[in-house]
């Protein structure tokens, strides 16, 4: 049972009343809630109709504005394809301004595109569309027939699969740009193989005098009793001639650097030997100016001898630190470290340092010692010579072997050179090198002269071939003389089997070269069936890493330079004709 204060009733029959006196008005509430719902209705369905209205409005404007677009532009022109037969079911009004096509035309005959290119091109634009899997965009170059136009044409496939999208968007510009880079280039590759002829020909015209100045020094140091005074002359003719030799040699090597051709060898050399060529090239003139001389090579594994590099190019780069501190260096020392710094995946790091107590350089200098024909001064230049090239082709140098060149040096204190570069380790063991050094001290004596040999040689310069001639002969040679390629070739081919032991060839002679006379001997050989392959050696003033390479390429079995150094030849010879006897063995 509920109790209510008196308050509690009085309102709950102020409630009654109130849903009384509605019940009286229940109709005209539930018919103004109706009306009233029906309006908010047809307001939200206006609401509905102005917006969806408005985005179509605004698609038709976003339309307009593409088009308008697309159409003003003076680069790409739109087509829209019908598959099935290439119809343009849409074009850009722009292709007249561009092609000169008015759409209208295009829509009748879409040949029309054809006939801008060649009709090779348009056929393989055909088979390619046709075979087109539609996965990703099909894009073409082409040119316009007769003009200087191109487009990039690129067709993707539309989502209606009934339709595919085509752009050809106008390259004429970057097209242009491009063949004027291609031009360059092959200006640029010209004018670098102009200089490269010019050098191989500089080459050829300086060190084939030499080789005949050098050689005549030889016969007539022979010729004369070792007490004679004219000896001391011939001498210093000689050193004279090597100090020419070795500008000449600097100046072609910093034309080819300039011209990009300088390159590299690696191959395997043996550290420990390095530096004591090194030694035995220098002690004995720094000692001999009262300058203390000392060698130090520092390797953290005396198991490590050999290492991968190009032993002349580091040789040349340690030359000329030696030959400058050995110039401007009149007391004190003079002392060259090789020192291992690193070694990591099969790699050394190691630094090969100068140190003298010369007269030094000033700072300014140091910093400019790197510039072709730089000298610190006109009186060093004039008390000590030199022509400024030495330091900027080691620098070269030293920069292709991807180290860099390190100096120090304070006047009146004296200079420290240091070369950082890294190199590999090789296989090779010292252990294997003495056996085949053991193998080789096993060689006749003979078999390393040219006592009893019969050469063929081929010289078509006078003074070189009687220099040459002279020189085999008073060493026991038998020499025969061909003035051109073809000459030669007839010799070998007309002589009995066995006849000739070698054959000196030179390169550039009239009638028929020497890389021309080698391949034709080596085919000759072949078509005998007679296992005879005569060894062919190389004597030219082409001194170049690629005439070396080429030498070996046409079939010759080694390359000698001009000046010819007779002693080194007779001992590579030597070598060559012991392997052949072993192998016929």
């Amino acid at each position: 049972m509920l109790f209510f204060t008196e308050e509690k009733r009085t309102q709950m029959g102020e409630i009654g009343q109130i849903f009384l006196n509605l019940g009286k008005y229940s109709g005209p509430v539930l018919i103004g809630l109706l009306e009233l719902l029906v309006g908010v209705w047809l307001f939200g369905m206006f609401l509905k109709l102005n917006l969806k209205e408005k985005r179509k409005r605004n698609l038709r404007d976003a339309r307009d504005i593409y088009y308008s677009e697309i159409e003003e532009g003076e680069s790409e022109i739109h087509i829209i394809l019908r598959r099935r037969d290439y119809y343009p079911v849409f074009c850009t009004k722009n292709i007249k301004k561009i092609l000169g096509i008015e759409p209208y035309r295009l829509k009748e005959d879409i040949e029309l595109l054809g006939t801008l290119v060649s009709k090779h091109e348009y056929r393989k634009i055909l088979e390619f569309y046709k075979d087109w899997n539609r996965k990703t965009a099909f894009r073409r170059e082409i040119q316009l027939k007769n003009q200087q136009h191109w487009f990039m044409m690129e067709i993707n496939a539309c989502k209606d699969e009934q339709y595919d999208f085509l752009v050809l968007r106008d390259i004429t510009s970057y097209k242009i740009h491009e063949l004027e880079l291609q031009e360059e280039i092959e200006e640029a590759k010209n004018e670098s193989q102009s200089k490269t002829t010019f050098l191989s020909k500089m080459s050829h015209e300086i060190r084939t005098p030499m080789n005949g100045i050098m050689g005549m020094l030889t016969l007539t140091k022979a010729k004369l009793k070792s007490d004679s005074p004219a000896i001391a002359y011939l001498n210093k003719a000689e050193e004279l001639s090597k100090f020419l030799l070795s500008l000449i040699n600097d100046i072609l090597d910093m034309s080819r650097i300039e011209a990009g051709r300088m390159e590299l060898e690696a191959r395997e050399f043996n550290i420990y030997e390095f530096a004591e060529k090194l030694r035995n090239m220098f002690q004995k003139n720094i000692e001999g100016k009262g300058v203390a001389f000392q060698m130090n090579l520092e390797m953290s594994d005396n198991k490590t001898h050999y290492l991968i590099g190009d032993e002349l190019r580091l040789s040349q780069v340690m030359i000329n630190f030696l030959s400058n501190a050995m110039k401007f260096t009149s007391e004190g020392e003079i002392v060259v470290t090789i020192r291992e710094m690193m070694r990591e995946n099969n790699k050394v790091d190691l630094m090969m340092r100068v140190h003298d107590t010369g007269i030094g350089m000033e700072p300014d200098f140091v910093s400019r010692i790197f510039h072709p024909f730089e000298q610190e001064s006109m009186e060093i230049t004039k008390n000590y010579g030199g022509s400024g090239l030495g330091m900027a082709i080691s620098d070269q140098i030293v920069r292709l072997m991807g180290g860099e060149i390190v100096i120090d040096s304070m006047p009146g204190r004296g200079s420290d050179f240091s070369m950082y570069i890294s190199l590999p380790i090789s296989e090779k063991t010292e252990s294997s090198v003495q056996s085949e050094k053991k193998a080789e001290q096993e060689t006749k004596q003979e078999e390393y002269s040219y006592h009893g040999l019969n050469i063929l040689m081929a010289e078509d310069n006078e003074v070189n071939a009687e220099i040459a001639v002279s020189i085999l002969t008073m060493e026991g040679a038998n020499v025969e003389r061909a003035k051109n390629g073809q000459e030669v070739v007839e010799k070998y081919k007309s002589a009995e089997h066995g006849k000739y032991d070698l054959i000196l060839m030179d390169i550039q002679m009239p009638v028929m070269n020497g890389w021309d006379a080698t391949k034709e001997i080596r085919t000759f050989e072949k078509k005998q069936e007679q296992g005879n392959r005569i060894p062919i050696f190389a004597l030219s003033a082409d001194a170049f890493v690629e005439d070396q390479r080429h030498a070996i390429e046409v079939g010759m079995d080694g390359h000698f330079s001009k000046p010819i150094n007779f002693d080194e030849m007779c001992i590579q010879i030597g070598k060559t004709l012991s392997e052949r006897k072993e192998r016929r063995n």
